[in-house]
């Protein structure tokens, strides 16, 4: 998941992915987990959450 949140600031360079968006990743195991994100840009720091099957992760320390 961290390593997907990284790939995901990157995004944050090239594009204003503010707002709300979703995708699904392939687990080792072979199932799909759909995965919620909401960002918020400011200025050049990325916040917001990433939802899955869980609770709401953090994204605090997004930066380009």
């Amino acid at each position: 998941m961290a390593l997907l949140c990284c790939i995901i600031v990157c995004f944050a360079i090239v594009a204003d992915i503010a707002g709300k968006w979703s995708g699904t990743i392939r687990t080792p195991d072979g199932n799909d987990l759909k995965i919620i994100y909401m960002f918020k840009v400011d200025g050049n720091t990325l916040t917001g959450t990433a939802t899955g099957d869980g609770d709401a992760t953090p994204i605090d320390s997004g930066k380009n």
